[in-house]
């Protein structure tokens, strides 16, 4: 192949154009944390604290305290089925999705999904730990809720991992709590 006198300055700018569109593209797409996330990670669990009007997304670690009004929205990323529980720091376990033991487990994969319902923290000390587990059949919700209560009973209920089924998965979000 023969180039042309000149074709390198060619080939440079055209470089440096197509590097700029690639750099402009990341910076008009970036969206938020949270769109990466979830295109990065998979199934997850996201919980929202509403203080007056302002709503902000709360991460692993943060801190609440009694009364916080939290939202939590899950995104099954595929997953068919999955159960939503809370433990807190006097052993306490919570059920959040299904509404109930004989509800359906079954996820929308429709983007994130907000739960029906918010709710109030109580006075619990120590920390408020949500798990959502998830798989691609029918799942057990007594039998999860089960494993958490077992879970809230061990030595360090707020990092050790939850048991799950065969072809299970579960994430965390563990949220520091104030005393009463």
């Amino acid at each position: 192949m023969k180039l042309r006198a000149g074709s390198g300055r060619a080939i440079i700018v055209g470089a440096v154009l197509v590097a700029a569109v690639v750099a402009a593209a990341m910076v008009l797409w970036r969206g938020s944390s949270e769109e990466v996330e979830r295109l990065t990670f998979g199934p997850s669990l996201v919980v929202y604290r509403k203080a007056g009007d302002a709503v902000e997304r709360l991460h692993d670690g943060d801190r609440a305290a009694r009364g916080d009004l939290l939202q939590l929205e899950y995104i099954a990323a595929g997953r068919g089925f999955g159960v939503i529980a809370s433990i807190d720091g006097d052993g306490r376990t919570t059920l959040h999705y299904p509404a109930t033991l004989e509800g359906s487990a079954s996820l929308s994969s429709d983007g994130p999904q907000a739960l029906d319902h918010a709710f109030e923290l109580d006075g619990a000390e120590g920390f408020e730990r949500f798990v959502f587990v998830t798989g691609d059949g029918p799942m057990d919700v007594g039998a999860v809720l089960e494993a958490t209560a077992s879970l809230a009973a061990s030595a360090d209920p707020a990092r050790t991992p939850l048991e799950v089924g065969q072809g299970q998965e579960q994430w965390s979000i563990v949220l520091e709590k104030a005393g009463r």
